[in-house]
């Protein structure tokens, strides 16, 4: 699962335009946070999302790379990943780009 995170990382700052520094909390929350996804998806867990209707209306690029993401994550764990999980990861995408320096 780490090398299927630090792609999913990798494409991320490729996406957006932004280095994240290894040892900012940024970078530690959206580690931690696609771990937790990616366990969630091998798992068949699925979570709610209150937020998701407004992620995919307010956050269209973020939700955009986030679907490419579930997309490449659907073809390495052959698991279906609910549209829910998509909205946080677009959440976690908006995050980094509204608080990297340069990005606001």
């Amino acid at each position: 699962d780490a090398a299927l995170v630090k792609e999913i990382v990798d494409y991320i700052q490729n996406e957006v335009g932004v280095s994240i520094g290894q040892s900012s909390l940024d970078y530690i929350r959206l580690i931690s946070h696609l771990k937790y996804s990616i366990n969630r998806i091998k798992n068949d867990e699925a979570l709610t999302n209150v937020l998701l209707p407004t992620v995919k209306r307010k956050l269209k690029e973020e939700y955009k790379i986030a679907r490419k993401i579930c997309d490449y994550i659907y073809g390495k764990l052959d698991k279906k990943i609910p549209e829910d999980e998509v909205g946080y990861i677009a959440i976690h995408i908006n995050r980094i780009k509204n608080t990297l320096p340069g990005r606001n």
